[in-house]
């Protein structure tokens, strides 16, 4: 059972609605939203439920399951009239999960809306692993993600005090595929990512939906690695690198990166684990999202590139028998590096800021 619901009063006269979304009319805003779901299952496993583990992971595991979801939108916006748009559907699906070999497994899931508001949507998912050596360390996995379904209804119908649509777009056709090598030692972890984007719905620059009528590509590549600097001196990074078929939809950093260089080791005869470095994250500039407070979603915009600057922490972390305690400066270099510290348009990031944690067990 889920139940959401939001509200906003704001004076549309306002400068940043008139600026970014066009607004022209004048007073007040005041809006209301509500979604409501409920759904009923009954299934059929093998699997333990309580725990949501595999009873033997050398046998044929199954789940199946046959499902009964509402679900309603609620709104109160241009003409002061609450309107109700609702539906159901019945919907199956299971996971089967087959081990091939002694390392070798399967795994499989998949749901189809057999009856309903939203008949013909489906989702499945197919993944295959297996270990590379005795030592968990080394292994590989990929995956396969495929759906079809109908857009969420917001962006096909929407009444609110500024904003009105009716829509009938398509359905969204997205497939994901997902690979990593996991080799602590040798590579480090390589993943390799790619999207694509059937049908793509999202809100414009001015915060009205859109539907591209084709395909888009997001590619992603990215390693993490550690390196042991002796026995106290240690050095992460984790880079990525990503590219968008259609950057003006979805914009995508180039290049993004963090890193992490401490000393670890215990000191004073050993009465004493300490832990002191520094992380530093870094992305390049792209047009980030922009957020549309009105309604709480987020939309593409051109006036505001994000990105381009470095974050830097300091920490220090030290346990004593049952006590931990640490202190972290965040952000650092917020007043030594320019003040252009974004995240998203318009959101800048906290500058300085000093956090200060103890915990203590109390046992022996």
């Amino acid at each position: 059972m889920l139940f959401r619901s939001s509200s906003l009063q704001s004076d549309s006269t306002d400068e940043f609605y008139n600026k970014y979304y066009g607004i022209p009319r004048e007073g007040l805003v005041d809006d209301s939203l509500r979604y409501n779901r409920l759904t009923n299952t009954f299934g059929l496993s093998n699997i333990n439920q309580l725990d949501n583990k595999i009873s033997n992971d050398k046998l044929i595991n199954y789940t199946g399951h046959i499902s009964l979801d509402y679900f309603q939108l609620l709104q109160n916006g241009a003409d002061s009239v609450v309107h109700d748009t609702s539906g159901l559907n019945l919907l199956v699906g299971g996971s089967l999960n087959v081990p091939f070999f002694e390392d070798f497994k399967l795994r499989t899931r998949f749901d189809y809306n057999l009856l309903g508001t939203n008949k013909g949507n489906y989702i499945g998912n197919l993944i295959l692993e297996s270990n590379l050596s005795d030592s968990p360390n080394y292994f590989w996995k990929a995956s396969l993600d495929i759906s079809n379904t109908d857009p969420f209804i917001f962006y096909d119908w929407n009444n609110s005090s500024q904003f009105q649509w009716r829509n009938n777009f398509q359905r969204n056709r997205n497939v994901s595929s997902n690979f990593l090598l996991k080799s602590n030692r040798l590579l480090g972890d390589i993943k390799i990512k790619l999207n694509m984007y059937g049908n793509y719905i999202y809100l414009n620059k001015v915060s009205r939906p859109e539907q591209y009528n084709g395909t888009i590509g997001i590619f992603q590549i990215g390693i993490n690695k550690y390196f042991n600097l002796g026995k106290k001196w240690n050095f992460e990074v984790n880079l990525s690198s990503m590219y968008s078929s259609i950057d003006s939809i979805i914009s995508v950093p180039t290049i993004n990166g963090m890193s992490s260089f401490y000393f670890d080791s215990f000191v004073f005869n050993k009465a004493l684990r300490m832990q002191t470095g520094v992380d530093i994250t870094y992305f390049t500039p792209f047009f980030a999202m922009g957020y549309m407070p009105l309604y709480g979603q987020r939309h593409i915009q051109s006036y505001q590139l994000v990105g381009g600057y470095p974050f830097i922490d300091l920490y220090v972390a030290a346990r004593i028998k049952h006590a931990k305690v640490f202190i972290k400066a965040s952000h650092v270099n917020s007043d030594l590096t320019g003040f252009n510290y974004y995240l998203l348009p318009d959101m800048p990031v906290r500058g300085r800021t000093i956090q200060l944690g103890v915990k203590w067990n109390f046992y022996h």
